[in-house]
């Protein structure tokens, strides 16, 4: 039931996530409401990070501590960027700076909460980082192409 609330929570973060716009008036119903709304998920990860830390222990306490797992301390990271970045906007919008901007990017990485949840997206996401030196040496050729092209273009 734990992990159905999280991932519930990952979907409805992730949605707001797609709905952030710079454009769109701070003061607006809108903002009002996904800063609100942020703020919520934010504090339901924060007390996952707890429980876990309880339950898990944080360094010591072995191989299954909490943070000697990678998709743990990337857990852990997002959350304490968005902590930065809700502080911050407690300030307002006028005071944000650039470093809190850049943290509260980091909050895009939740989607990848999920890989962590499912087995199989586990494994497509290690085939996927270990096609990468191939896919980059197969992209030599078309670089190579262009070039010859765009040389022969000027």
């Amino acid at each position: 039931m734990f992990d159905v609330i999280i991932l519930t929570i990952i979907f409805i973060s992730c949605f707001l996530l797609a709905l952030d716009n710079p454009l769109y008036d701070p003061y607006g119903n809108l903002m009002t409401f996904i800063v609100q709304v942020d703020r919520f998920t934010s504090l339901i990860f924060l007390i996952e990070i707890i429980i876990k830390v309880i339950a898990f222990g944080f360094i010591c306490n072995g191989r299954k501590s909490y943070m000697r797992n990678t998709h743990n301390i990337l857990d852990f990271t997002i959350v304490v960027a968005s902590s930065f970045a809700i502080v911050n906007r407690l300030k307002g919008p006028s005071q944000q700076f650039n470093f809190i901007k850049i943290m509260r990017s980091i909050r895009l990485l939740r989607p990848l909460k999920l890989i962590s949840r499912n087995k199989n997206l586990t494994l497509s996401m290690k085939a996927l980082i270990m096609s990468v030196p191939s896919i980059l040496s197969l992209l030599v050729i078309p670089t190579l192409l262009m070039f010859i092209f765009g040389i022969v273009g000027v």
